[in-house]
């Protein structure tokens, strides 16, 4: 029997999948250990296995945000093994669970856009290599958090059209020293900003919310796809909520930039259990 788990900042996705192919899937909360200490990662693993038979499990594919490095990577694991001493743990980066879920063993470009963002050149066995991620604050183009952050801005400064400021602040009445304290005095800030993400799927027909989300997924084909793909070798695939949420105008965008989007997941999670099924 096997744990696959997707790890997002916002949330997480858990399935237990036995021999007979039988699961058991749940959502939990997300975390990030760039950004949260190892106790409170720990609380949050223990409340989401809290009803799992632990010496049931043989192994733990555990895909996280935040773990492409030797040291999250391993801060995940120590909280697995203290918690399922007997079960193999196996923790990869979500841009693994990204071209796992996309690809197979095949290659191709992977993509994520969720609550981050980031993108991968994959051989269908490793990830040949990875585009530039500078975080919430600096980059993430194209995610949800990157949209909050834009929707805050034109906001507060007024270049939003009034009739949607209006329909915005009726929606979230958030106020200036809500954003502060929760951007700049609190964690999981980027949670914070893609939660105002809705708002564009909630008003997509306005002009303003088109162009705005056109010109977010624009930044990431400059800066993330065509850094990697400039001549086009690869195709796209897509994994997160918002490139599930608009995935039209996305594959539109796409196409103005001569490329092929082959694969559009909201989740990696069901295609992570085909890609496992046979090895339990």
């Amino acid at each position: 029997m096997i744990l696959v788990v997707d790890c997002g900042s916002s949330k997480s996705e858990w399935a237990v999948i036995d021999e007979t192919e039988n699961e058991k899937r749940w959502i939990g909360v997300g975390f990030n250990p760039n950004y949260k200490a190892i106790e409170d990662i720990k609380l949050d693993i223990v409340e989401n296995i809290k009803n799992v038979y632990c010496k049931d499990i043989d192994t733990v594919y555990f895909y996280g945000t935040g773990c492409s490095t030797e040291d999250n990577k391993n801060k995940i694991a120590k909280v697995f093994n203290e918690l399922m001493p007997e079960t193999e743990i196996v923790v990869e980066s979500d841009m693994m669970a990204a071209c796992h879920a996309l690809f197979g063993k095949e290659k191709g470009m992977a993509c994520i856009m969720g609550t981050g963002s980031n993108a991968c050149i994959y051989d269908g066995k490793n990830i040949e290599c990875q585009a530039v991620s500078l975080g919430y604050i600096l980059g993430d183009e194209g995610s949800g958090c990157y949209l909050g952050k834009i929707l805050l801005h034109d906001y507060f400064y007024e270049i939003m059209p009034c009739h949607l400021r209006n329909v915005f602040h009726e929606r979230f009445s958030v106020t200036r020293d809500d954003v502060i304290r929760n951007v700049y005095q609190k964690q999981q800030a980027s949670r914070y900003l893609a939660s105002f993400a809705v708002f564009l799927s909630e008003n997509f027909n306005d002009d303003y919310v088109i162009t705005l989300c056109e010109n977010s997924f624009k930044s990431f084909f400059d800066y993330y796809v065509l850094k990697l793909n400039d001549n086009h070798e690869y195709n796209l695939g897509f994994v997160g909520s918002v490139a599930y949420c608009f995935e039209d105008l996305l594959r539109k965008t796409a196409s103005s930039y001569s490329f092929k989007v082959v694969k559009v997941l909201s989740s990696p999670v069901e295609e992570l259990k085909k890609y496992y099924k046979g090895i339990i």
